[in-house]
């Protein structure tokens, strides 16, 4: 099995004028953060056995996408979903024991830790949960929660995420993720 590549023109382009743009120099942490993220999910998937297929930067991010005959165990599926947020509070707990001067990356990765331990279905939270629940109840059983209580979860989060965009129109952060875990919702592979 051979793992392929692809870069978005136009993701690498938003991600640069990002850089570029941005003044507070939140952009270069929170791509880093991202990397530290999804860099724990690939060093699981490889201690697990399991070659990524594919390895894509874009417009929404980096994806892994995988092979569809990857045959690991419920428990490993959790483990993996789970290990982009360890990476996250692993590069913070050390950024903060070297250097604590380092308020802003030790921010953005423990946010971007948090809150991908939500238990929303697209999120790793909620991937952990749905494989948790599938090792112990069964599929359907799995299904049927985890849509229950990603879609109990998004409406507070959509809600609180519009109210902080009104009371304070730069910051859009969590109202943007909320509309994102909405659609992700819609083509989580509950399988």
């Amino acid at each position: 099995m051979k793992c392929k590549t692809d870069f978005s023109f136009i993701g690498a382009a938003l991600i640069t004028l990002m850089m570029i743009y941005d003044k507070s120099g939140n952009a270069v942490h929170g791509v880093c953060a991202a990397f530290f993220h999804e860099s724990g999910h690939l060093f699981a998937l490889l201690i697990s056995g399991d070659i990524p297929q594919k390895i894509s930067v874009g417009i929404y991010g980096i994806r892994i996408e995988r092979y569809e005959k990857a045959s690991v165990s419920y428990r490993t599926e959790a483990i993996i979903a789970l290990s982009g947020p360890v990476f996250n509070l692993t590069a913070a707990a050390i950024m903060s024991f070297f250097d604590k001067d380092m308020s802003v990356p030790i921010r953005m990765n423990t946010a971007i830790c948090l809150f991908n331990l939500l238990p929303l279905t697209p999120l790793d939270g909620g991937r952990a949960l749905y494989y948790i629940l599938c090792r112990l109840k069964g599929l359907d059983f799995a299904a049927k929660c985890s849509k229950v209580i990603t879609v109990l979860g998004i409406i507070p989060l959509t809600v609180t995420g519009f109210l902080i965009f009104i009371n304070n129109t730069s910051d859009y952060s969590l109202l943007l993720s909320s509309l994102y875990v909405s659609f992700a919702l819609l083509s989580f592979p509950y399988s």
